[in-house]
């Protein structure tokens, strides 16, 4: 595991937003990462990644420390503190470490009460072993091939554990102006000095010039190189001191839409631009790990990113046309059999089809392959036995999986537990407590009113329903539910009339054949009411897909 910590003496020099760009192109590479917020009084990590996070933040970082200076516990698994970043392109996960959950008040409060100097300086003091612990726990549960720690500020406790402690590389980064630069120098003098190396780690260092602008004549750019020239000559020669020679030197130009937006630009889609920020990052990205790739890492990246062109053009041009889809899906599945993709998009194929059977052989092959969708096609995976009654299998795979925080396999395990056992008092029990937590998920309502339905608590459904169409009241799944609950009250009337909601809403009534409830509409098909509804909708044919 290399680790590089991502240091700036001031704030508002793009820090945090260079880690995250040189991790996502870590995990489209195909490499594990895992990213740490050390940054504990201004947070940044986790707004960075709002719209991939798979689950809320609860803890982190803080609440981690907090257990050891405060309550004198030393935490058990780093990995408790962690959550999963999911992205579009990237072949793998990352592991997120944010700082804590900075909306709650309990996170300031306990940041006030870590005491720095106990840690580090009081009498018969572990922090520096404690620290050490930490970077060891994340290589022994994560084993991630790359840790990327973004730093605190200025000279702080905070800072010296992120550089002088955990890091094989330190990535200064500096904007263009004399305090930046000082104070970065004042960091380098300390931190490269001999005597202050205690682990006598061989440490890399890096520079970033940021936030600079871009010259648009030759007189500017003479300018601009020189300034470019001279501050990065300074680094040199403060590391020189100590005898050690600067590694890189990059430069990250102003880019208004890129400082307003915090947009994230190393991904393969970005590599055909022009604009200088996107260049930027590759190039930093590029001087960053250089000496960590081999050249068959290189050669499965190129294939990825031929791969992913391959898969938005499916995407784009395809998916209308049924049979030069499957065409194309599996031509990528021959080109590129090591990835995901082709045999994920042959799996929802059959799938949209409630081809199941044919879903599930290719879901499974997906899940034996790379690919950035595995817990989404491990999920679907579960979900195809599930529907194909494969209650055992799908216990086993959802325990490989099973996370109690990830809200898709707590869903997963109520219902497969209500499959296999039916047991009133856990089923009822499981499913309150993931509505408590998700209180406007419509389609964990619903399900609470299909538990209470199948124990024949028709006040306690009716209840959970009327609920659930509170939140939606264009849910067609709701409309089909109340049916299912009224017909066994012997409420014909109400059926029939929910039963059209739930046509007009666009339900698809194949998916009744895989559920519980599927007998009121075998008990129906010669009902000339039940019959005429399906006529009034067209859907009159969906009694043979029943019957097959």
């Amino acid at each position: 595991m290399k680790t590089f910590t991502f240091y700036s003496y001031k704030g508002g020099v793009g820090r945090t937003l260079a880690l995250v760009n040189v991790a996502n192109r870590l995990v489209e590479f195909g490499k594990k990462v895992c990213i740490l917020d050390f940054d504990l009084e201004a947070p940044g990590l986790q707004s960075k990644y709002a719209k991939e996070l798979q689950q809320p933040i609860y803890k982190g970082l803080v609440d981690y420390i907090y257990s050891y200076a405060v309550e004198n516990v030393q935490p058990r698994h780093i990995s408790d503190y962690m959550v999963d970043i999911h992205l579009t392109n990237a072949i793998n996960t990352i592991h997120l470490c944010a700082a804590g959950d900075v909306d709650s008040s309990d996170y300031w409060k306990k940041l006030a009460r870590i005491n720095w100097w106990n840690l580090f300086y009081a009498e018969n003091s572990y922090g520096i072993d404690f620290f050490l612990n930490l970077k060891k726990q994340i290589e022994e549960e994560l084993a991630p091939d790359f840790l990327l720690i973004d730093s605190r500020t200025g000279i702080t406790e905070m800072s010296a554990i992120t550089m002088s402690l955990l890091a094989d590389d330190v990535v200064f980064l500096a904007a263009n102006n004399e305090e930046n630069i000082k104070g970065c120098c004042k960091v380098l003098n300390s931190l490269s000095a001999p005597e202050n190396n205690l682990l006598g780690i061989k440490r890399t260092y890096h520079f970033v010039l940021t936030r600079i602008p871009l010259p648009d004549s030759p007189d500017e750019k003479v300018k601009h190189n020189i300034i470019v020239e001279q501050k990065t000559n300074i680094i040199k020669e403060c590391l020189a001191k100590n005898g050690i020679t600067l590694e890189s030197a990059n430069v990250i130009h102003s880019d208004r839409c890129l400082e307003e937006n915090e947009l994230c630009n190393t991904s393969y889609i970005y590599e055909v631009s022009k604009t200088s920020s996107v260049k930027e990052y590759m190039a930093l990205y590029d001087s960053l790990v250089k000496n960590y790739f081999l050249e068959e890492d290189r050669v499965t990246f190129d294939n990825y990113k031929q791969l992913q062109l391959e898969v938005d053009k499916l995407l784009r041009y395809y998916r209308g046309n049924d049979s030069h889809f499957m065409e194309q899906a599996e031509l990528l599945v021959k080109s590129y059999p090591q990835f995901s993709y082709g045999y994920s998009f042959i799996s929802n194929y059959y799938f949209d089809r409630f081809e199941f059977e044919k879903a599930l052989e290719y879901a499974q092959k997906a899940t034996a392959t790379l690919g950035p969708d595995l817990l989404p096609i491990q999920l679907k995976e579960i979900h195809l036995n599930l529907l194909l009654g494969n209650y055992q299998r799908s216990e086993n795979l959802l325990n490989k999986i099973y996370d109690k925080d990830n809200e898709f396999t707590e869903f997963l395990k109520v219902k497969i537990d209500h499959m296999m056992f039916h047991n009133e008092e856990h089923d009822i029990k499981a499913i309150t407590k993931l509505i408590k937590a998700h209180p406007d998920n419509v389609k964990y309502r619903n399900e609470e009113a299909r538990i209470w339905n199948f124990y024949k608590k028709y006040a306690s459904a009716l209840e959970a329903i009327y609920e659930t169409l509170e939140i939606d009241s264009e849910s067609a799944m709701a409309y089909i539910t109340l049916a299912e609950i009224k017909y066994r009250m012997n409420d014909k009337l109400d059926f029939y009339r929910n039963i059209e909601l739930a046509l007009k809403y666009n339900y698809d009534l194949r998916w009744v054949k895989y559920d519980e409830m599927f007998y009121i509409y075998k008990e129906c098909l010669e009902d000339e009411r039940f019959l005429a509804i399906l006529d009034k909708y067209d859907v009159r044919h969906i009694i043979s897909f029943w019957l097959s």
